[in-house]
């Protein structure tokens, strides 16, 4: 998924992917795949690729690797993309690190938590309700809502084919053309009847209003201003 060169407009190439899968963060076979896939997608293979892991901030990291190899003028175009596949699974660590290691500092042992634990300890921290968190998932549903059948991100989404199992176990090919984790009709009111997801942990952190499974990914296309107009490659966007 790189920017290959023209002869009338020759560029350095670069891709940054963040594989940056929420539930799977420890894909060791992450480089492979974006590799096939840059390949597969047509860039030749003197163009770049690299897959990094900064958990939820993974594409954020990407975007600003991309943005500084060209602030550098070490790159001239770059795509940065980032990816979630929550579907698969967690990446729980099957036996804990070195007691030695972590004793040195609570948060050495703290950062290895679920995220469930995080999420009731913020709110705890920050003296924020459950009546506060289902009022602001409500918000952020509607607010999705009404985008989505305005269709104000239909040109910014690009239509996969795939297949996916259904309810009965069935596999069908589908083309996905917008965001399906949206639930229309979402209120504060009937967010407030789900169960606590982690009473373990705390009392405000429900299905309702914490991250769906899902699965996704987007990219961002990055290049100088000054590029815009000289390319015959980007001159028409």
């Amino acid at each position: 998924m790189c920017v290959p060169s023209t002869a009338a407009s020759p560029v350095h190439r670069s891709c940054k992917i963040a594989d940056n899968s929420r539930h799977q963060v420890s894909d060791s076979k992450a480089a492979y795949k974006l590799r096939a896939a840059s390949l597969a997608a047509g860039f030749p293979n003197t163009s770049s690729c690299s897959s990094l892991n900064r958990f939820c901030s993974s594409g954020l990291k990407a975007v600003a690797d991309i943005a500084h190899a060209i602030s550098s003028g070490s790159i001239e175009v770059g795509i940065a993309l980032g990816a979630e596949q929550m579907s698969i699974g967690g990446d729980a660590l099957e036996k804990p690190f070195d007691e030695e290691v972590t004793k040195q500092s609570p948060e050495s042992s703290d950062c290895m938590q679920p995220m469930g634990w995080t999420s009731e300890n913020v709110s705890r921290d920050f003296g924020i309700t459950r009546e506060e968190m289902d009022k602001y998932a409500a918000e952020s549903f509607q607010r999705a809502e009404r985008a989505q059948k305005a269709s104000l991100f239909a040109d910014e989404i690009v239509p996969i084919k795939t297949r996916i199992q259904d309810a009965k176990g069935e596999w069908k090919e589908v083309t996905l053309t917008q965001d399906d984790g949206i639930r229309a009709g979402t209120t504060a009111e009937s967010l407030g009847k789900i169960r606590v997801a982690f009473p373990q942990w705390g009392p405000t952190t429900t299905g309702g209003n914490a991250s769906q499974v899902t699965d996704g990914g987007e990219f961002f296309f990055s290049f100088p201003m000054q590029n815009l107009a000289a390319s015959p490659l980007l001159g028409s966007h």
